[in-house]
């Protein structure tokens, strides 16, 4: 239950409305922050924002690098206006289109590696109100890009990523290794996921990447539209929210976020069903009703909690609400789950136990 985190007025974990802050502008310790007008800017002030919001949660957060994918044409442009005032400048130099477009497309690489740079070393050189790496996840997805040119421009940035993790950092005796965070989630969809698709080389690098660092992870999009009717990141590394439509008619998941999680611990539950000789459901039922009065305790917690306890969650871009409003008003957007822990043992057990009633071919399929 995270006990530890109770005495606080603290949410779990969240999908950070990264759009929304970048977009939008957002405000930082009283200091307005607008729209960034180039890549490397937007990705220093998402860095920013992951480790404000570290210290005001006790979980895990994802931001989408769809989010980030826009300010790549933005710095694109200015990388393309610079270098035709230069080229103004200078006598008799005529270069031809295709040369140009590629000089324009090499300072954009450029950028993008400085940016994903910034990213993977302030994740792993920042350090949360209680001294800890920020739990940050990246989810790549190709498809919530909203243009042609944002969905390359988006293939670009999980590219540099991947590179970037492949070859990791530097620890104190200067090794390579593997950076505990971000964690990186890399979604399976039709543009990707079989060789002859135009990004089927971004899933090759992917997986290198996994055979490598044990990162990404993969979700599957068609296996997500058909049990969650979209396609979504975790938040942090495991816990799904389940599917809202807010008061337009549209799914909402990017701004969500988690009250809090109790996990029921299944195997204790069967084993102590056994140890005490009693229906191992009779038991459950007793653990599930202290598993909701905890949840319940969690969600009175945060009840009434001023917006002012964390003004960047609920005031300026991650899940706003109304200045004036608590928390409550916005636990539409919030979810209280209990987790059940270890249920491929607890259904193993059961097998196992059923065999002798489940003809022998049925186990062996």
């Amino acid at each position: 239950m995270d006990s530890d985190y109770f005495i606080q007025h603290l949410c779990n974990c969240s999908l950070i409305n990264l759009e929304d802050i970048l977009q939008n502008g957002t405000v930082i310790n009283g200091t307005l922050i607008e729209k960034p007008h180039s890549f490397a800017t937007a990705c220093n002030i998402a860095t920013q924002v992951s480790a404000i919001i570290a210290s005001n949660q006790y979980g895990g957060q994802t931001i989408s690098l769809s989010h980030l994918a826009p300010f790549v044409d933005i710095s694109r442009q200015k990388i393309r206006a610079r270098l035709q005032e230069s080229l103004a400048e200078i006598e008799n130099v005529a270069i031809s289109p295709n040369t140009f477009k590629r000089l324009v497309e090499k300072e954009v690489q450029e950028e993008i590696a400085r940016g994903v740079q910034t990213i993977q070393y302030q994740v792993n050189t920042l350090n949360s109100s209680n001294g800890q790496t920020p739990f940050i996840t990246i989810f790549a997805y190709l498809n919530e890009a909203k243009t042609p040119q944002e969905k390359e421009d988006l293939a670009l940035i999980i590219k540099e990523v991947l590179n970037q993790r492949m070859e990791g950092v530097k620890n104190e005796v200067g090794q390579w290794i593997s950076p505990a965070f971000p964690k990186i989630i890399y979604a399976l969809e039709k543009d990707n996921c079989k060789e002859g698709t135009p990004y089927w080389w971004l899933t090759e690098l992917a997986a290198k990447c996994t055979a490598k660092r044990l990162v990404p992870d993969y979700i599957s999009e068609k296996k997500m539209m058909e049990l969650k009717g979209a396609c979504f990141p975790s938040m942090g590394c495991r816990s799904f929210l389940p599917p809202w439509v807010n008061q337009e008619g549209k799914l909402k998941f990017y701004g969500r976020f988690n009250q809090g999680v109790v996990t029921i611990n299944l195997p204790y539950v069967a084993l102590l069903a056994q140890k005490e000789n009693k229906d191992f459901w009779e038991v459950l039922d007793t653990y599930a009703e202290v598993c909701h009065k905890a949840l319940q305790a969690r969600h009175a917690r945060l009840l009434n909690t001023p917006v002012e306890t964390s003004p960047l969650h609920w005031m300026y871009g991650v899940s706003p609400v109304s200045l004036k409003d608590p928390i409550l008003m916005s636990f539409s957007l919030g979810t209280i789950p209990p987790f059940p822990l270890g249920m491929l043992v607890c259904m193993n057990a059961f097998m196992h136990s059923l065999k002798s009633l489940i003809p022998k071919k049925v186990v062996k399929n």
